[in-house]
């Protein structure tokens, strides 16, 4: 409990552990890939556009699996780019929107 603060007032052990939160959020994002994998259907997504426009395409299990991907990967990016005050606030989004 003796730990110093650094000049913005939080520990300087603690700010530094952000690797935790992305492996839950690792796991949490494979868990969604596997719920998509189970649920979705992987059909053709020029046969989905034609099926039904942009409604089609979000019924299909790769287009819904890109966007998990995506989602993960500008998330993560934005994290590791931003503060350690920031990434935190974008991690605990990330965490709810896999939820």
């Amino acid at each position: 409990m003796t730990e110093s603060l650094d000049q913005r007032g939080t520990s300087g052990e603690g700010a530094g552990r952000l690797w935790p939160v992305n492996v839950v959020i690792a796991l949490l994002a494979g868990s969604t890939l596997g719920a998509v994998a189970a649920t979705a259907d992987f059909v053709d997504p020029r046969e989905a556009w034609n099926r039904g426009g942009w409604f089609g395409l979000a019924g299909n299990g790769w287009a819904q699996a890109a966007l998990v991907v995506a989602m993960l990967g500008v998330l993560s990016a934005s994290a590791a780019l931003l503060r350690r005050v920031a990434a935190r606030r974008v991690q605990f989004c990330v965490l709810l929107s896999l939820l």
